[in-house]
Formats: C-alpha cells, structure tokens, sequence
C-alpha cells in the first residue's frame, strides 16, 4: 500500500504530471480502486495498492467535445 505522496512519485516516473491535491481528489473520488482510508494522529491517510497505482490511466481534462450539428 502506498501513500498519496508515494503515489504521485510513482505517477511522475510514468510522465503523469499532478499536483498532490489532484491525486487526493482522485482518491476521494474512487479513482484508485482498493484505496483505503485510515486515522491517525495527525489526521486521515489514504493508502493506495501498488497495482492500482501501476495500472492507472490519467483522466482526460477538460469538457468533452460538442457532436457536431446539435445545437
């Protein structure tokens, strides 16, 4: 299991640039499957699986495109 900063070194080695705060947001938002939460005493830490790390595939940013001819 790997922390969010363990996380987003990991994801910078692959090439996938993101601020710490994004890789938390995905967390919360079930981006990582199999990631857990867990309280200490300095607050909430999320630890994440290896293979979920190696596996993920980075989210495309931005609204989708319009179809063409609808308006």
């Amino acid at each position: 299991m790997l922390t969010t900063k363990e996380a987003q070194k990991i994801l910078e080695t692959r090439g996938v640039k993101v601020a710490y705060s994004t890789i938390a947001y995905w967390v919360r938002t079930g981006k990582f499957k199999g990631a857990i939460q867990e309280e200490t005493p300095r607050g909430v830490v999320w630890y994440i699986p290896q293979k979920s790390v190696e596996g993920f595939k980075q989210p495309e940013m931005g609204r989708p495109p319009k179809e063409s001819g609808k308006k």
